[in-house]
């Protein structure tokens, strides 16, 4: 990854609204009858596209320049969309490209620790329109991937969670897209947590832990691919399984997730 840090969000931190889950159930069916727009998560204006009115669509669009590689934000403007950080251009992940909704900043990285940890699917639909508009924006005159391969969770991580974020996003980008899904890799171990660990360890971490599963190979060969995962840390998890899919006969991998770090107190 680049030496370069990320930039600050070009919008301050915004209070999160409240949450709507709290509402009785009676009430919202009410307003839901009376309401063919529904009410945006973030502002509480009237909303007739999903969970974010358009106004709020695009004051939280991400347009930070980016690695076009590992989407890491970079200091520097240009025009030129395809510019790689320094780590990708010394050590060429086997990725082509990352696409993201956002930095892993308020108020996205409250809405994504909602979503992951606590199921608040209500979250979950306001990172995943960020990122559809991302993948639109961004792919635009382009070819979409033919797969969407969700980053698996361990057995015993899944069973706690009692769902896999990534799969679901996976569903959800699935429908709009109209991508098929496939839950082609599996993990064997749950290793140590990653989140304290630099990218290093993360990487050592990960040795031995994904595999591909044998009856996705057939399907894999020749096939462009996007790799779906809540958050890229260090890129130590979309290095490790993209390059197995590539030496699994997958022509392209790509990334998409909900939210990008800017490598800041991450030894490398």
């Amino acid at each position: 990854m680049s030496e370069e840090s990320g930039l600050k969000p070009s919008t301050p931190p915004l209070a999160e609204p409240p949450n709507p889950a709290k509402t009785p159930r009676h009430w919202t069916r009410m307003i839901d009858s009376l309401m063919p727009e529904r009410l945006c998560q973030y502002c509480h204006g009237l909303s007739q596209n999903g969970s974010l009115c358009q106004s709020c669509l695009q004051v939280l669009t991400d347009r930070q320049p980016r690695c076009y590689q590992c989407a890491l934000p970079l200091l520097s403007q240009s025009h030129d969309d395809h510019r790689s950080c320094g780590e990708c251009l010394s050590k060429p992940p086997a990725f082509e490209r990352s696409v993201t909704a956002g930095s892993y900043q308020p108020p996205i990285n409250h809405w994504l620790n909602n979503f992951k940890l606590r199921r608040n699917l209500r979250d979950g639909h306001l990172l995943y329109q960020l990122l559809l508009a991302q993948i639109e924006r961004l792919y635009r005159g382009q070819a979409l991937p033919k797969l969407l391969i969700p980053v698996p969770l361990h057995c015993s991580r899944l069973f706690l969670r009692s769902f896999n974020q990534s799969a679901w996003l996976a569903r959800q980008l699935q429908k709009s897209l109209r991508i098929d899904t496939l839950n082609g890799v599996s993990r064997s171990s749950s290793g140590r947590a990653q989140k304290r660990l630099n990218r290093r360890q993360r990487q050592h971490n990960l040795n031995g832990v994904f595999h591909i599963k044998p009856l996705a190979l057939s399907i894999l060969r020749g096939q462009h691919v996007a790799l779906i995962d809540d958050v890229v840390t260090t890129s130590a998890t979309a290095r490790v399984i993209s390059q197995q899919l590539i030496d699994a006969g997958a022509a392209r991998v790509d990334i998409w997730c909900l939210a990008r770090t800017d490598k800041t107190g991450f030894q490398h």
